[in-house]
């Protein structure tokens, strides 16, 4: 791995959000976590929304994936730049459709349930 690793403190997703708004992490960039810490995520989540993760899972437009090489160290981050390698599309199927045929977004933060906007549809 070309990056270096970075130490965020505790890896849950507010400390994931807060690292990409912080550092200006784009849309283009991937986080890429230990194995135990995205179990952690995934496991948070579920907690948090009472719902499964839907893989792939973006935070304020990041992907957020699981380092498949197990390279990345427990309690570490890597975020790769530009990155093409990772499948940025989201099953259409597993998105929320409103009766207009827009899409609505659950917040990674709050959970309410958004539009593309980021204006409250209806609280969670």
């Amino acid at each position: 791995m070309k990056s270096k690793f970075i130490y965020i403190g505790k890896i849950t997703i507010q400390s994931l959000r807060n690292y990409i708004l912080d550092n200006g992490v784009t849309e283009n960039d991937t986080i890429l976590l230990n194995t135990n810490n995205f179990d952690d995520i995934v496991l948070e989540y579920r907690r948090e929304y009472n719902e499964s993760l839907i893989v792939p899972y973006f935070i304020v437009t990041v992907l957020i994936a699981e380092d498949a090489k197990n390279e990345v160290p427990l309690n570490r981050i890597i975020v790769l730049k530009d990155d093409d390698e990772h499948i940025r599309s989201v099953d259409s199927s597993l998105k929320y459709t409103l009766c207009d045929g827009k899409y609505a977004y659950r917040c990674d933060l709050c959970g309410d349930v958004l539009d593309e906007r980021g204006n409250i549809l209806w609280d969670k």
